[in-house]
């Protein structure tokens, strides 16, 4: 029996020591695959990665550059619209100040137009008052020298 047994174990440890190594190896060789596959990924990853960065990177500088366009002109725009709303301020301030005097002075001149048309509706009821006046005093004479005649 012990040469069956040593027989057996000889060959189960030959066998055993064949197992153990064959296991290391495919457990390196997967190893070693699932890693390249993992850095593979990684690489791709990091491509696609930074490809989406530059990409993203170029939308924003483009988005910042028409905002600050924009920014520029809505300041031009608010200078224009500030430099007139002054303008219309101080004339509305001018206007304020001398409403009094343009007031009486407008009523003055009313006054002055007023005057002269009441003048000329005066003058031309006196004429033709005078103008029919004199004219019945014509037919009155007419009517003495008819009367006479």
């Amino acid at each position: 029996m012990g040469g069956i047994f040593d027989f057996l174990t000889s060959h189960f440890g030959v066998f055993l020591i064949g197992l153990a190594i064959g296991s290391i190896w495919v457990w390196k060789y997967s190893k070693k695959t699932k890693n390249d596959e993992i850095e593979k990924l990684n690489a791709e990853h990091s491509e696609k990665l930074l490809w989406l960065r530059e990409k993203c990177d170029e939308k924003v500088r483009d988005a910042e550059y028409k905002t600050q366009q924009k920014i520029i002109e809505l300041n031009a725009l608010i200078e224009n619209h500030r430099v007139r709303c002054k303008n219309i301020l101080s004339k509305a301030v001018d206007y304020a100040f001398n409403f009094e005097d343009e007031f009486f002075q407008q009523h003055k001149t009313a006054q002055v137009e007023i005057q002269k048309v009441l003048d000329d509706t005066f003058r031309y009821k006196r004429k033709t008052l005078l103008s029919s006046v004199s004219l019945k005093n014509y037919e009155k004479k007419t009517t003495r020298y008819k009367e006479r005649a």
